[in-house]
């Protein structure tokens, strides 16, 4: 019957998926030593941070949104290379694209979601941030976020290029700009025109913004000690609020936290036309 017709297509892609997700699973727990290098990333990092930032700052902030971001990054970059000529021939008996990605981003979010709500639990824990104001479920579900956009951008990559020596050169060219344009280096408010067009653009501009807003206030080392500073200065100072006023935080959280499932949903949707392009053409 028409009704029959109609529920067939959507049980076996729900079919595809499952039988997708499950064959990914088995895939990435075969690979011991990659996964031990996953797991081994957050506390080595948050090792490397703890040394070097014995206080909340600035720095130490950008530097837990940059690492979330690679996080999503590094494990996502070649998953769609390494694999391509399998899934080109499951394309043939019928398997669709959303199948195909819904396996990569369930097992890599999950993966990346693990690394970044352990690192932000390992500083939050080994530098008292919760007396500056941290909560630590805000601060690990902006990361989170952070690493989620770092894994759809990865799978963006893996879907364009046909090498994995490729896809891991493009990295550095992607992180470059969103260490140039985040306001870290230079604040928002002193660069030119086109360089605030290119930081409205910037997923670390958001990601580092709403990290710094997850806590009331920030630490700075000046006169041969550690001072404490509200966070609305430091946000002036990036160019990340508007002007001087007190009450003025710019974007809020909130909203910020859209913007990052934002570019977590284009950088997907963009990543599915590849994958779709590519079944046709292979």
């Amino acid at each position: 019957s028409t009704a029959d017709d109609v529920v067939r297509p959507k049980r076996s892609q729900l079919m595809h998926a499952v039988a997708q997700l499950q064959r990914y699973t088995r895939v990435k727990l075969r690979d011991k030593t990659g996964m031990a290098v996953l797991a081994a990333q957050p506390p080595l990092l948050a090792l490397v941070m703890w040394i070097v930032f014995p206080k909340p700052t600035t720095a130490l902030m950008f530097m837990v949104a940059l690492s979330c971001l690679w996080f999503g990054m590094s494990a996502s970059v070649r998953e769609l290379i390494t694999d391509r000529v399998i899934w080109l021939r499951e394309r043939r008996v019928g398997v669709g694209v959303i199948p195909y990605l819904f396996s990569k981003v369930v097992v890599l979010g999950v993966l990346s979601t693990l690394q970044c709500v352990a690192f932000t639990s390992l500083l939050f824990w080994v530098l008292g941030m919760g007396d500056y104001g941290y909560e630590l479920l805000h601060l690990a579900g902006v990361c989170t976020l952070t690493g989620l956009i770092g894994m759809s951008l990865g799978l963006l990559v893996s879907a364009y290029w046909t090498s994995s020596e490729a896809a891991v050169g493009t990295l550095p060219l992607l992180l470059i700009p969103q260490i140039t344009f985040s306001s870290i280096m230079v604040s928002v408010r002193s660069m030119g025109d086109l360089a605030q067009i290119c930081s409205w653009f910037t997923v670390q501009r958001y990601a580092f913004d709403a990290v710094i807003k997850c806590g009331d206030e920030l630490a700075y080392f000046k006169y041969g000690q550690w001072q404490r500073q509200r966070v609305r200065g430091f946000l002036y100072e990036l160019g990340l609020k508007g002007s001087a006023k007190a009450d003025d935080l710019g974007l809020s959280l909130d909203y910020l936290s859209l913007i990052l499932v934002g570019f977590t949903l284009v950088f997907l949707a963009i990543t599915a036309v590849l994958v779709w392009f590519r079944g046709r053409r292979g």
